[in-house]
C-alpha cells in the first residue's frame, strides 16, 4: 500500500494464501488470494515491472521454480527483489551463546523445516540462483538487524524494537507449526520454549541480530 501511496500511476498486485488483507486500500491496489508456488496464470500483458518478496523462508518448496517463474513474468528491464533474513541469530561478543534456549529454537525450526521439504536457512542462496535464472545486475546486500533496543545508535535502536516484536511474534507459531506439528513436540512444550525464547530475546545484555540479505536481480532489455 505504501508503494501504491508514493506511485500512483502503477498497478500494484498484493497476492497472500489467506485473507488477511485491509478493507481500504489505494484504488490502485489489488489482493488476490493466490499461492506462488502454484503455475502463475498471469497473461503476457500483464508483465511486471517489480515483483518483491518478504520473508517467505519456510514458505516456498522449490525457490527454483519460484525464480524462473518470476524471471518470465518480468518485463525486460523489470527487476526481482528477495528480502530474506537468515535463520540464525548471531552476535559479534559472546552473548549469543548465553541465548541457550533460542538456539535450541533455531535448530529445531531448520531440523523441522528441512522435514517438511521447506528449509528456512535459503538467504545466503538465492544471489546464485538469480544468477543461474538469467539475472543480471545481481546483488546480495548484507543488513544487520539488531533484536531488540541494547545498540547505542538511536535509529538501530529503533530498528531493534520493531524487529524483536516481528520476531516475538513469529516464535510462537514457528514452535507450534514446526517444532510441534513436523517433530511432534507437545503444545506445553512448544509454549515453554516460546517464553524462553522470548525472554532471552527481550533480554538487553543479549546483543543478537539478524543479517538480512536484500536480494536483487534485473531482467536484460
Amino acid at each position: 500500500m505504501d508503494v501504491a501511496d508514493e506511485h500512483p500511476t502503477a498497478q500494484v498486485f498484493g497476492t497472500d494464501l489467506s485473507p488477511i488483507q485491509p478493507g481500504w486500500v489505494p484504488p490502485n491496489v489489488q489482493f488476490y488470494i493466490d499461492d506462488v508456488e502454484s503455475d502463475w496464470m498471469y497473461d503476457a500483458d500483464d508483465a511486471f515491472d517489480l515483483i518483491h518478496t518478504r520473508v517467505m523462508g519456510g514458505s516456498i518448496g522449490d525457490w527454483d521454480k519460484f525464480v524462473r517463474q518470476g524471471f518470465a513474468h518480468l518485463k525486460p528491464g523489470g527487476w526481482l527483489e528477495l528480502h530474506e533474513p537468515e535463520s540464525w541469530l548471531t552476535s559479534d561478543d559472546n552473548t549469543k551463546d548465553m541465548a541457550t534456549y533460542t538456539e535450541k529454537f533455531q535448530t529445531k525450526c531448520i531440523e523441522a523445516a528441512e522435514k517438511f521439504g521447506k528449509e528456512i536457512n535459503l538467504a545466503h542462496t538465492h544471489k546464485q540462483r538469480l544468477i543461474e535464472a538469467g539475472f543480471v545486475d545481481v546483488r546480495d546486500d548484507v543488513i544487520k538487524i539488531p533484536v531488540g533496543s541494547w545498540p547505542k545508535d538511536p535509529r538501530l535502536k529503533e530498528i531493534g524494537r520493531f524487529w524483536l516484536e516481528h520476531l516475538i511474534g513469529g516464535v510462537e507459531v514457528y514452535t507450534l507449526g514446526f517444532i510441534g506439528q513436523i517433530l511432534r513436540w507437545s503444545e506445553t512444550e512448544c509454549r515453554v520454549l516460546a517464553a524462553k525464547v522470548a525472554e532471552e530475546l527481550r533480554d538487553r545484555r543479549n546483543h543478537l541480530y539478524v543479517n538480512l540479505h536484500v536480494i536483487c536481480g534485473r531482467k536484460q532489455s
